[in-house]
């Protein structure tokens, strides 16, 4: 009903459906199709075989973080999906191809159930006199029982560990900070 669509419109989940259907229009096509097929009709199950689009299990509370995040993150990552076993990886592109050349989706096999960000990296509040507030990583919030591995999949695919967020106080102190970084082994 229009009532119901109305009552959906301030769901967070849902401007991030309608989001990731902006960046690629096939996004919700391929999302139904997981659900029913890939899941049976269960959330849950989809889940435990394909998660996507990337986009919806990302959270960024602090909006003045969601401004400059919005610009690390490329479009084809935040639309893609990421197959948990080797079945559905090749599952996935057989209908990808079957819709046609118009389906755009990039499906990931990641391997990687933990996450550990880059060696040598000083915290986020060793570099607060710098203007900075957090690594991406940090920021960013997951469901507790993902984060390890959507973590993972965001490093291997843009290094989600090596952007940082900062105050516009950061931009007269960015020759110190990079020293700084250097200093620490980050290059």
């Amino acid at each position: 009903s229009i009532e119901d669509q109305i009552a959906g419109l301030g769901d967070p989940m849902r401007l991030k459906q309608v989001e990731a259907a902006k960046m690629n229009s096939a996004v919700p096509h391929v999302g139904k199709w997981v659900y029913e097929q890939v899941g049976g009709g269960s959330k849950e199950a989809a889940e435990a075989k394909l998660l996507g689009p990337m986009l919806l299990y990302l959270d960024l509370p602090d909006k003045g973080h969601q401004k400059l995040a919005v610009q690390a993150f490329p479009a084809r990552t935040l639309t893609s999906f990421l197959a948990r076993d080797e079945g559905t990886r090749d599952q996935l592109p057989d209908e990808l191809r079957r819709r046609g050349p118009q389906t755009r989706i990039t499906v990931f096999r990641n391997r990687a159930k933990t996450f550990s960000p880059a060696p040598n990296r000083p915290s986020s509040a060793d570099m607060k006199r710098f203007g900075v507030t957090a690594w991406l990583d940090e920021a960013l919030r997951i469901r507790d029982d993902l984060r390890g591995e959507v973590l993972a999949f965001l490093k291997q695919q843009m290094g989600v560990d090596t952007y940082l967020l900062a105050t516009p106080a950061a931009v007269g102190k960015i020759d110190a900070l990079q020293q700084f970084l250097q200093q620490s082994g980050m290059t």
